[in-house]
């Protein structure tokens, strides 16, 4: 079999059409890939691609562990999309400008996994899970990225080529600095300073532009432009590179966001009024069932984990409520 040929038979693997064996042979590729016993030369980019489409193929095999019922053509049809998506990432993409032919990559951070990415000119990038930043191969007169997600950033300092994130209508320009940016939705972004100074702006015509100092953050409001500036403890916002998380009177749905996105799971509540239940702490995250099992004892709530990846959280029966002292 050709490099081409495994290829697309790891495509049909990860819709779910691979009969028991070419499962095998995409099984035994793995288990290859593990060993580094490879019979082609593989680039890491097509490695990650490749281990993406294992990951999704594994989800739609191990039909034993899915819930009772979940063998609905759509459940395939999402696999499938997922699939093909996979395919591009880390592909580069080429676009012809005045300039002529700029060279972009995009880095992906899947669910359930985070990632640490050096940059060509010495800035570290660490993007949460469910996050992508794409930006040129080569940096020119400026180093841009356009950010989806959350991303803590250690710029390598160059007067002469300033650090630009763009994250929808915000733009966040630096020199050299330590900083953290969750635009996980366009409409509500948050940007926290650890070092150095930052600038913020709305780049539409009437957008405001305002700065940033270690400990201060701007939490900005895409539909009305409002930028609000605060100051924090900037170290929270990027506990998450460490594998901390943070709770500061956030809700349950707001959590439930988090820990979907740090382990790829889907968390469903049984009422609106457990969403919004509030929780302060700090959890080194370990285990999604450790944080669970925390929350249930702190919330007297319970959980029920249902299926693969999948979690209903309840309200605690009064059995099993705590008695007061």
């Amino acid at each position: 079999m050709k490099k081409q040929e495994f290829i697309k038979l790891a495509e049909k693997y990860a819709n779910g059409r691979c009969t028991p064996g070419e499962a095998k042979i995409v099984e035994n590729f793995f288990d290859k890939l593990q060993e580094r016993n490879l019979e082609w030369e593989w680039s890491e980019m097509e490695k990650r691609r490749l281990r993406m489409l294992h990951k999704i193929g594994k989800r739609i095999n191990t039909s034993g562990n899915r819930p009772a019922g979940d063998y609905s053509p759509l459940w395939y049809r999402i696999a499938g999309i997922a699939a093909s998506v996979v395919l591009l990432i880390g592909v580069a993409v080429y676009y012809y400008s005045g300039f002529g032919k700029i060279k972009y990559t995009e880095e992906i951070a899947m669910r359930g996994e985070r990632r640490e990415i050096a940059l060509q000119d010495g800035t570290t990038v660490f993007l949460n899970a469910g996050s992508s930043m794409r930006f040129p191969e080569r940096f020119s007169g400026t180093r841009e990225i356009i950010l989806h997600g959350e991303a803590f950033f250690k710029v390598a300092r160059d007067p002469d080529k300033p650090f630009i994130v763009r994250t929808g209508n915000l733009e966040t320009k630096v020199l050299g600095t330590s900083f953290n940016i969750n635009a996980y939705s366009e409409e509500n972004i948050r940007v926290s300073v650890n070092t150095g100074k930052v600038q913020v702006a709305d780049i539409r015509p009437s957008g405001k532009k305002i700065f940033l100092t270690r400990n201060e953050k701007v939490s900005y409001n895409g539909n009305s432009g409002k930028l609000v500036v605060t100051e924090t403890d900037a170290e929270k916002y990027n506990a998450w590179t460490n594998n901390v998380i943070v709770m500061e009177d956030d809700t349950l749905r707001e959590v439930a966001d988090i820990l979907e996105k740090w382990y790829d799971v889907e968390i469903t509540f049984a009422s609106e009024a457990l969403k919004k239940k509030t929780i302060t702490g700090k959890y080194k995250a370990n285990s999604i069932r450790e944080i669970l099992e925390s929350i249930k004892f702190l919330k007297h709530v319970d959980y029920r984990i249902t299926g693969e990846g999948k979690i209903w959280i309840t309200e605690m029966s009064n059995q099993q409520k705590p008695r007061p002292m």
